[in-house]
């Protein structure tokens, strides 16, 4: 049936739409609600979905399937429309950031629903940030979505180390090796933090001095950037390892999608970024799955000066009773108090065969594998 107005909404009618709209985006990836109840009252959780979103257009994506990719001619069907028509919208759709799509190598596009994140929130970086939406989101984040993220059996995002020399005998993991990953790829974007760019740009919250333009995607998702949003700009395999150098001198973790495709590569830290406090206030079952690796420690070369505390990006070292440091909640693994110990007191070690992750081919694959575990669990309605 179509998901076509043949009338105008009420305003209760309206209402009811950006609820079950809500609802069918909670039900995407790691989710995005809120458990408060007066966050909800103000309808903090709608505003970035009434942003973006006409009620027409919230019915028609509640009409697209949940976990694969669709073509134009599958929707013009579903929805009893002309395939131009179809084209037409669902290109708007995309440009627009509202709904993804890839161009695939056989010449046919191919489109996919866009969760809260990454997704809705990372599509609308940049000019379409703004304070009337950004404020409820974080309202929203902050009291309910960030506290679930992680218990979704896997996360969305991995650490990976700085440099392959920062682990034991070297034994950094070929999905892990992201500078000889990067070679693999053929298109690099470099776009805008969405994180950063909302919490010092448009709320006015600076509590760091870290660099922005950090924040990578590659091959069809920075298709999807450069082509279809027109947000970012395209740089080169040389230039894209040069961002993740500059990222690290700055003391910034290099995260990336649970995948072997790398779709993102985000460089972040506990200061600005809305994953990792998620990960350090409200660990869940994904929370071991962040990282392959685990600090050893050589107390004997430690000369206590608390470099290593410094430099911590989930900021969750610090002196114990004996003045060495020591850890005090989630480390992921980012090595970056590895490169900053003066005495080479710290190293990584990968952990046992049986702890390592075995990654989804896609980001795709891992919000399905997400989903799957919330559904299970009984977190998430069939």
């Amino acid at each position: 049936m179509s998901a076509k107005l043949m009338r105008e909404l009420t305003a209760e009618e309206i209402e009811e739409v950006y609820r079950n709209f809500s609802a069918y985006v909670n039900s995407l990836s790691f989710g995005y609600l809120t458990t408060d109840e007066t966050m909800k009252a103000a309808g903090a959780d709608l505003a970035m979905l009434k942003h973006f979103y006409t009620p027409q257009e919230a019915l028609y994506i509640m009409d697209m399937p949940k976990d694969d990719f669709f073509t134009p001619e599958w929707f013009a069907d579903k929805e009893d429309m002309d395939l131009a028509e179809a084209v037409e919208l669902l290109t708007d759709l995309a440009k627009r950031g509202n709904i993804y799509r890839e161009l695939r190598d056989d010449g046919k596009i191919w489109y996919h629903n866009a969760p809260a994140a990454h997704g809705i929130f990372e599509f609308h970086a940049g000019e379409a940030m703004d304070p009337s939406w950004l404020g409820p989101l974080f309202g929203t984040l902050g009291t309910g979505t960030l506290q679930i993220c992680y218990d979704a059996g896997v996360p969305f995002y991995r650490c990976v180390p700085a440099g392959k020399e920062l682990v034991k005998d070297e034994a950094l993991l070929p999905e892990d090796d992201i500078f000889e990953k990067l070679k693999s790829h053929r298109r690099f974007c470099l776009s805008p933090c969405a994180c950063l760019d909302a919490v010092r740009d448009n709320l006015g919250q600076h509590n760091c001095d870290h660099p922005k333009g950090v924040c990578l995607q590659t091959d069809k998702m920075a298709d999807f950037y450069l082509d279809d949003m027109n947000l970012g700009e395209e740089i080169t395999l040389e230039q894209a390892e040069g961002v993740l150098r500059r990222g690290i001198a700055n003391d910034l973790a290099i995260q990336t999608t649970y995948a072997k495709d790398n779709e993102i590569i985000c460089q972040c830290n506990v200061c600005h970024c809305g994953i990792l406090p998620a990960l350090k206030n409200w660990p869940g079952d994904a929370a071991d799955a962040v990282t392959n690796y685990e600090i050893a420690f050589d107390s004997s070369k430690c000369v206590q000066c608390g470099t290593c505390i410094e430099k911590c990006t989930m900021k969750v070292l610090e002196f114990d009773e004996s003045g060495y440091p020591a850890l005090n909640g989630p480390c992921i693994g980012c090595g970056l108090c590895v490169i900053n110990c003066p005495q080479g007191a710290r190293i990584l070690v990968r952990k046992p065969e049986d702890q390592l992750a075995e990654y989804p081919q896609s980001v795709w694959e891992t919000y399905r594998i997400m989903e799957d575990n919330r559904r299970a669990k009984g977190a998430l309605a069939d």
